[in-house]
């Protein structure tokens, strides 16, 4: 069996009146990716941030390689090497993908200045541990979400981590990006590196995970491997109810909401035609660059369409604006839910 890298040991958090965490257990192995898996309001936050230095446990003990800390801040917790990977990736968009990379090691290290030479070759050395490809010295708000979440692995790599922990690390990745996310963690595991994933998607956890540690109302419920679960145990732990399985059949009546006819965006998409009538529920689909998300743009008023026609309850109606799709009741979650939401 691997080391242990983390115990908790009835770690108990109160907010005022609000018990967060009650008397939760949790071991992290040295080499495994181990998911935590729990509803909203479970306590998965709240535990990472225990487990991160930034709350302190009302009661408990926290063990980090056989070593009590006593009382383990953000500070303690890096030196440990525990890095957090929240869903934000608290990266700068306006520094380059070097810059990036390197600037935690430049202000660990009380550096004055930048040497460029120097970050360069980090992120490069960086990069080719986890098998990204990335040009060093593009700006990192001009990435896709998914090299973002590749720059911040990046960055915690460099900086020793033993115990890295993703918070819903997939939320708003493509199935092909996550498969490349995958890869990547289990290369880190296979280089003795805890992983943590923050999680609740079913298939998601059965794929990559290898123990589990389910949470409710802020109580483990149980921690075993993988293969100790199957579907129906899964979810009656993750919601404290059977769930029974069903086709799910869309009532969809004959009065149409909305149409878009041959709308259009140069470089974006073109003359693209769809119809929803009420209780429909309609998808985009469509590999990166190819247009998906530049439609959902387009009819919320970010970047407007340049020609066609859109009807909104049978009569035209113009977008030009986000201020238009708002007067119209029209409601959007953009894919880059922290810049664009």
């Amino acid at each position: 069996m691997a080391e242990t890298f983390l115990e908790l040991k009835d770690i108990h958090k109160s907010f005022g009146g609000v018990q967060a965490l009650k008397g939760v257990d949790l071991t992290i192995r040295c080499g495994e990716i181990h998911c935590l898996a729990g509803e909203n309001g479970s306590g998965k936050s709240t535990l990472i941030k225990v487990i991160s230095g930034a709350h302190e446990p009302t009661k408990g003990e926290i063990y980090i390689e056989g070593e009590r800390i006593l009382h383990l801040n953000p500070i303690i917790a890096i030196e440990h090497g525990i890095q957090v990977i929240y869903q934000d990736f608290a990266i700068f968009p306006n520094l380059t993908v070097a810059e990036n990379i390197a600037i935690n090691r430049a202000v660990s290290t009380g550096a004055k200045l930048m040497n460029w030479k120097g970050a360069r070759e980090l992120a490069l050395e960086a990069m080719e541990q986890i098998g990204a490809k990335m040009d060093p010295d593009v700006l990192v708000e001009n990435l896709s979400v998914a090299n973002r979440q590749m720059v911040a692995i990046c960055r915690t790599i460099i900086n020793d981590a033993k115990l890295l922990i993703l918070d819903e690390p997939t939320a708003a990745l493509t199935s092909k990006e996550v498969q490349k996310l995958y890869t990547i963690l289990r290369r880190l595991r296979d280089k003795g590196i805890a992983v943590m994933i923050v999680n609740h998607k079913l298939d998601e956890v059965f794929e990559i995970a290898e123990r589990l540690t389910i949470l409710r109302n802020g109580e483990k419920i149980s921690t075993g491997m993988i293969d100790e679960y199957d579907r129906n145990r899964f979810v009656k732990e993750l919601t404290g109810r059977n769930i029974s399985e069903s086709f799910y059949e869309p009532k969809v009546s004959e009065d149409e909401i909305f149409r878009a006819e041959n709308i259009s965006r140069k470089g974006a998409f073109e003359d693209v035609s769809f119809s929803l009538k009420r209780g429909d529920v309609f998808g985009i689909t469509g590999l990166l660059d190819s247009g998906r998300g530049q439609i959902g743009d387009a009819l919320f008023g970010i970047n407007p369409i340049q020609s066609g026609k859109i009807f909104l309850q049978g009569k035209q109606i113009e977008i030009n604006s986000t201020e238009d799709a708002v007067r119209h009741k029209i409601a959007y979650v953009p894919e880059d839910r922290l810049t664009q939401g």
